[in-house]
């Protein structure tokens, strides 16, 4: 595809495509993309499942493909990160058709803390819980972006620049970015202040630095 868009003077601009390799520059001035790729979003999962979701130094993570390009390019990428972190790896592979993930999920053992799934079908993400949570393991599944589907519901972000009242010292500094979120959309759009969580305070703050901006980076 590259040579075809350098034959024809074209430039081709991707809001999907994360496979490393596609901007190392042999396609420089006819690939574009305005996501992340796998280089960064690997990396990122590994992190979070070691900040958020309990895994360290010896635990156990299976990382299963479903055999699609950005399922296996993202899957390889988040496997050897975690490997270099001390992390037990078990990397597994799964046809997109399949329905039936038993014996795989009899694999997984009390050690194993997450199970890692860069699936391209939500459905399928759905239906490996279901058949995890059936054989009574305790492993936390963890979907990359193409898990997300908006049937699962959807979360609302808010933020906003805040300022403590007169005398109170909730964050150092005197304006911060405060961000709420609520995943009762509608009824947080019909003025229900109870379907939104407490604000919390996402700058870093000094005494001598403050926001003037409310967007986040």
């Amino acid at each position: 595809v590259g040579s075809l868009l350098e034959q024809a003077g074209l430039g081709f601009g991707s809001g999907s495509a994360t496979r490393v390799s596609l901007t190392d520059g042999s396609l420089q001035g006819y690939f574009f993309r305005d996501v992340p790729n796998d280089g960064v979003q690997g990396p990122t999962a590994a992190a979070y499942m070691m900040s958020s979701l309990g895994v360290k130094s010896g635990d156990s993570v299976m990382v299963v493909d479903d055999q699609e390009s950005y399922s296996t390019g993202l899957a390889d990428i988040v496997g050897a990160t975690l490997k270099a972190k001390g992390v037990n790896v078990d990397r597994e592979s799964v046809s997109q058709k399949a329905t039936d993930f038993s014996s795989l999920i009899a694999k997984i053992g009390s050690s194993t803390k997450v199970v890692f799934l860069p699936f391209q079908l939500a459905t399928e993400a759905q239906l490996f819980s279901q058949q995890l949570k059936a054989q009574g393991k305790s492993a936390t599944v963890f979907g990359s972006d193409g898990t997300f589907d908006w049937s699962n519901g959807s979360r609302l972000y808010y933020a906003n620049l805040t300022s403590p009242f007169p005398g109170a010292k909730p964050f150092r500094g005197f304006e911060a970015v405060a961000v709420s979120r609520t995943d009762n959309v509608q009824s947080a759009a019909a003025g229900d202040a109870n379907a939104w969580l407490d604000p919390v305070i996402v700058t870093k703050q000094s005494s001598t630095t403050f926001s003037d901006k409310e967007q986040i980076w």
